[in-house]
C-alpha cells in the first residue's frame, strides 16, 4: 500500500493510478495491478492511497554493486526497449495522465487558477510553471520557519530556480520546443 502525502492534492494518486494503467494496457512494461485507491483525503486515513499487488524484489540501488556486469548490461538493454515502447505512443501536449471520469474530490479554487495544471504545448510553458511553483513553495516556507538551516536552503533553491527562470528562453525557447513537438522516436 502507498499512502501519499499531499504534495498535489487529488491530481497526484488519480494520474499515478492512470498512468500505470495506460502502462499495464499499452506496454509489456511490468506494472504492479492496482487493487483499489482513493485520491481524496476524505477517508479513515486523512491521505490518498493506492492499494496494488505486492511484487517481490530487491531495489537496483541496493542491488547494483552486488550485480556481475553481465546481468547489468542485460538489465541496461532492457530498459532501453522499454523506453523505446514509451517513444511508441505520442502525446500532443505536455501533462499528466487522468482518467476521463477521474473525478478529483474538491479543488482549491484559488490554487486552481494561480498554477496552471497544463496541458502544455511544449518544454518552455512546462518548466516556466514547474519553476514559479518552486518559487511559490520556497516563498511559503520562508514565511513559516525560523530555522537559519532551512532558510538557508529556502534561499538556495529560490536564487537557483530564478536562476533557470533567466536561461530558460535560452534552452527551450518556444520556437525550437513548438519545432520539436511534433518527433517521436520510432
Amino acid at each position: 500500500m502507498r499512502v501519499a502525502l499531499p504534495v498535489d492534492p487529488h491530481r497526484k494518486t488519480a494520474s499515478e493510478v492512470a498512468t500505470m494503467e495506460f502502462l499495464r494496457l499499452n506496454t509489456d512494461i511490468p506494472v504492479q495491478k492496482i487493487i483499489a485507491h482513493d485520491s481524496s483525503n476524505e477517508n479513515v486515513l486523512g491521505f490518498e492511497w493506492i492499494l496494488m499487488e505486492f511484487i517481490a524484489g530487491q531495489s537496483l540501488h541496493s542491488a547494483w554493486r552486488e550485480m556481475p556486469m553481465t546481468k547489468k548490461e542485460l538489465l541496461v538493454k532492457q530498459l532501453a526497449l522499454y523506453q523505446s515502447q514509451l517513444f511508441e505512443h505520442k502525446f500532443d501536449s505536455i501533462g499528466n495522465l487522468l482518467r476521463a471520469s477521474c473525478n478529483r474530490g474538491p479543488v482549491d479554487q484559488e490554487s486552481e487558477q494561480r498554477t496552471p495544471r497544463g496541458p502544455f504545448q511544449n518544454s518552455h510553458e512546462w518548466l516556466s510553471v514547474r519553476l514559479n511553483i518552486v518559487l511559490d513553495e520556497q516563498d511559503r516556507i520562508l514565511k513559516k520557519i525560523d530555522d537559519e538551516d532551512d532558510i538557508e536552503t529556502a534561499e538556495l533553491s529560490k536564487q537557483l530556480a530564478k536562476q533557470l527562470l533567466e536561461i530558460l528562453p535560452t534552452l527551450f525557447s518556444q520556437e525550437w520546443s513548438n519545432r520539436w513537438a511534433g518527433w517521436s522516436v520510432r
